[in-house]
Formats: structure tokens, sequence, C-alpha cells
């Protein structure tokens, strides 16, 4: 087959590496580590690599920006400094409230929560959105499994929520962190059903004009309007720093054409950094 051109190489998993290390044909491996939220891309001693630092979406007035978040990953992982698409300007909007930002493109999250939040009143509003499908996965089962912890008192399974064992000691967290809406939701019974009728709301895929999704699922997509609400450039403890970084970064590089972050996200992302251990994801 002569050489291969492997694109997206950043997320191929070792055993790809085992069996291309001995195609004889070589091999040209091409990527952006910085989209490898989990963990740090391979080295492949035997192929040559290209790392992305042109952008092919994200325009050039947003290079300050997508550049600082780069700066707080512990150590850079390419060579050259970012550049964006000259083939646009890329517009920066700085906003207030959720309520600020359009109901068109992609609009992404740090928390499971506040999606869950905005997907129930970007619904009352009649908007024509959907759910990333793994976005909605998680969504789904953090909630039902909010719902029985509150009415039968079942121990959570998924990794954010297993610490907790009573109702009243997970809803005091929710409150703490900004969730009491969604407290004063599950006590008043919410359901299982109430989350199907959520999700039978969303547009059909491909018709939907709102696209909602966790930061860690945004990648291989482009959006003309990306917006990054609050809850991107804060995390709970639980995430390592450079994963952090780098799902801010995906989601920053989606747009082409209008970007809309709060006023201040990334010094609330450096404040954040400074709040999390020192420690890394690689």
């Amino acid at each position: 087959m002569g050489t291969l051109l492997i694109d997206e190489a950043h997320d191929l998993p070792a055993p790809w590496y085992g069996l291309l290390r001995r195609y004889p044909g070589g091999w040209l491996a091409m990527g952006d580590p910085y989209q490898r939220i989990t963990g740090r891309a391979s080295q492949v001693p035997n192929a040559r690599s290209l790392v992305m630092t042109q952008s092919v979406r994200a325009g050039v007035r947003v290079e300050p920006m997508i550049r600082r978040t780069m700066g707080f990953h512990d150590g850079w992982l390419v060579e050259g400094e970012f550049r964006g698409s000259r083939n646009r300007a890329t517009r920066y909007h700085a906003y207030e409230q959720n309520a600020d930002l359009p109901l068109t493109g992609l609009r992404a999250y740090g928390n499971a929560w506040a999606l869950l939040e905005d997907a129930l009143r970007v619904k009352a509003k009649g908007a024509q959105f959907r759910m990333l499908s793994a976005s909605e996965k998680v969504v789904v089962q953090m909630a039902e499994e909010a719902i029985l912890l509150r009415k039968y008192g079942d121990r959570p399974t998924h990794y954010h929520l297993r610490r907790f064992t009573q109702w009243d000691e997970f809803a005091d967290h929710l409150a703490r962190t900004g969730y009491a809406s969604l407290v004063r939701m599950f006590e008043k019974a919410f359901s299982n059903d109430d989350l199907k009728v959520l999700r039978n709301g969303q547009a059909p895929d491909g018709a939907q004009q709102l696209t909602l999704g966790l930061l860690e699922h945004c990648k291989n997509m482009e959006f003309s309007q990306v917006a990054m609400t609050k809850c991107c450039f804060t995390s709970p403890n639980e995430r390592p720093k450079n994963e952090l970084v780098k799902g801010v970064y995906v989601a920053m590089t989606r747009v082409e054409n209008d970007l809309w972050m709060p006023g201040d996200a990334l010094d609330r992302l450096s404040d954040q950094l400074g709040n999390l251990d020192d420690y890394s994801d690689d």
C-alpha cells in the first residue's frame, strides 16, 4: 500500500501503534496533541509526525486567547506558535448571563449539571436543540442516579457521584456549587419520565440549531458560533489540570465566526488551575 497517512493520530490507541511499527511501507502521523484530552499522545520513533499549529477554523482575532490557554498546560506539546486561520477573523463576544447567548451553534459545558439545567431551560424556550450523544449519556446517567439516591437511597456508581451515600449530602454539594435549582427540581419529584420528555423534546439529529455538549465531547466538529459557559473555566478538583486546559482549548478551536466567553473567562481558568492540586494527567 505504500506510505500510510494517519489523521487524528493523537487519539490512536496504543495497540494500533504496535501494529503500525511493523508496517514495512512507512507511515506519517498527523494530529494535534492538545486534542488528546486524557493522557498524552504517543511518540513513535519510526514514524514521521506532523502536528497542527495552523488552525483551519478559528481566526486571527482569537489567537491571543487560544495561545494563553495553551500556555496553562504543564509544558508545551508542540513546537511553534499557534496561528489562527487567515481566512476569517472570528469575532470575540464577552457576555454576562447564559440568557445573552445565541440559540444557534455549539454551547459547551464543563459540568453535566449545568448542561442539564440549560437543556431544560432552552427546551422551555422552544429552541431547536440537541445534546451530543456522548454528553446526553453522561447527563442521563447522573440524573437517573440522583433520582435513585433521593428516592431509594441507592448509592451512585458514576465516578463523579459515587462518594455520596446520602441524599442530603449530595443536595448540599449541589447547592454549594451553584445548582440549588436542581436540588429543588429533584425534591419536587423530577423523575425518569421527565428525563424522557427532555430527551424526546430534542430536534432530530441534523435538524438542530443549537448543540449542547461537554468539553470533552466537542472534538472533530466545527460551528459558525461557539459559546462557552462559565463552568467551562471552573472544574471539580477531580479533573486534572491538563485535562481542563485541553478541554477548553478543544472547545475554543471549534469556532469559525463568533466565539462567546465570559469576560473574565481566562482569569477564572487561571484561578481554578491555581486551586487544583499540582499534578498532571500525563
